[in-house]
C-alpha cells in the first residue's frame, strides 16, 4: 500500500475505516440472522397461537385489551368469538311495542348481551360483564315468558362472579339453554349453558373449558383445593348443574388442567361424560345422561 508521507495518520485512518465499516456489516449480519431465526421459530405456532390469545376479547373485528375489574376471580374468562349473532339467528330478532310484547318495530329488542328472539327465547351475542345479570333481570321482567336461552357464539365472561350470578338466576328462573348447529360455547360460558334446567346441544357445537387466572396472576392451583374460590365452582357443578360431587371435582380439575393462555376442546359427547344433556340430531334426540356420575 502506498502511503502519503503528507499525511502521517492516512493509514491509521484507513485500518479505523475498514474497521468500523467491518463493525457495521457483522452487526448487520447478526441481526439480520436473529431477525431470520425468530422468525423461523415463531412460524409453527402462530396458527395456534392467535385464536387462543384468550387474554383479549373481539369487539366488531378489532381486539381490545380487557380491562381490569375485580380481584376474587379472572376478569377475562373468555377465549375470542369469531362470529357475530346475526350468522346465528334464523329469522329475524324480535321487536317490541314497549309494552313488552313483540311487534312489528324494526329495533330488535336487546337487553346487554342478550336480544329476544320471540317472547319464549332469547340470544346471548357477546360475552357476559358485571351488567349482565342487571340486564338479563330487565329482559325477563318485560318477558316473563322466555323459556329458553340460546348460546351460539359465546366467549365467556370479562367477570366471572356477575357471570356466576347470572348462572344462577338462569337455573333459578327455569331457563332452558340451548346450542345450535354450529355454535361455539367457550370458557364462562360452559358454566352458562351448565345452568339450564334443560340442556339441548346440537351434535356439532364445540365447547372450550381452560383454568382462570385473576388480575394478580393468581391460578386456582395458587389456593388450596378447600379454599372458597375454589369450593364455590365445585358447589356450582354440584348443586346447580346437578353434578354428583365427585364428578363435580373432576371437572373442574379436568378445566384446571388446561392453563388459562390455552383451552380444551369438548363435543358434546365428552361433556356428556359430566353431565346430562340433549343431543339432537336432524332425525332424532339422543337424551345422553352423565356417563361417569358416580
Amino acid at each position: 500500500m502506498k502511503l502519503d508521507l503528507e499525511r502521517p495518520d492516512a493509514r491509521s485512518r484507513s485500518t479505523l475505516e475498514c474497521s468500523v465499516g467491518a463493525f457495521m456489516i457483522w452487526a448487520f449480519r447478526r441481526i439480520a440472522a436473529q431477525f431470520l431465526l425468530c422468525s423461523i421459530c415463531a412460524a409453527p405456532f402462530a396458527a395456534y397461537a392467535t385464536p387462543l390469545t384468550l387474554a383479549r376479547i373481539e369487539h366488531s373485528g378489532t381486539i381490545n385489551e380487557i380491562p381490569s375489574g375485580s380481584r376474587t376471580k379472572t376478569i377475562g374468562h373468555s377465549i375470542p368469538a369469531n362470529v357475530s349473532y346475526q350468522n346465528r339467528i334464523t329469522g329475524s330478532p324480535a321487536q317490541t311495542d314497549g309494552k313488552g310484547s313483540v311487534s312489528g318495530s324494526k329495533e330488535p329488542v336487546k337487553f346487554g348481551p342478550f336480544v329476544v328472539l320471540g317472547e319464549t327465547q332469547a340470544i346471548l351475542t357477546r360475552e357476559t360483564d358485571t351488567d349482565s345479570p342487571r340486564e338479563f333481570a330487565d329482559m325477563l321482567k318485560r318477558f316473563p315468558g322466555i323459556t329458553t336461552l340460546e348460546l351460539s357464539d359465546c366467549p365467556g365472561t370479562l367477570d366471572d362472579n356477575a357471570n356466576l350470578q347470572l348462572a344462577h338466576m338462569i337455573h333459578d328462573r327455569g331457563i332452558s339453554t340451548d346450542v345450535p348447529r354450529g355454535g361455539s360455547v367457550r370458557s364462562g360460558a360452559v358454566d352458562l349453558f351448565l345452568a339450564g334446567l334443560h340442556r339441548t346441544t346440537a351434535p356439532d357445537a364445540k365447547f372450550a373449558i381452560h383454568a382462570w387466572i385473576d388480575e394478580d396472576g393468581q391460578r386456582p392451583s395458587n389456593f388450596p383445593a378447600d379454599d372458597p374460590i375454589n369450593r364455590r365452582y365445585v358447589q356450582f357443578y354440584h348443586n346447580t348443574a346437578g353434578m354428583t360431587e365427585a364428578v363435580a371435582v373432576r371437572f373442574y380439575d379436568l378445566a384446571n388442567s388446561v392453563p388459562f393462555e390455552n383451552a380444551l376442546w369438548l363435543t358434546p359427547y365428552q361433556l356428556a361424560r359430566f353431565v346430562d344433556i340433549k343431543i339432537e340430531s336432524q332425525d332424532e334426540v339422543d337424551t345422553i345422561e352423565g356417563l361417569d356420575q358416580k
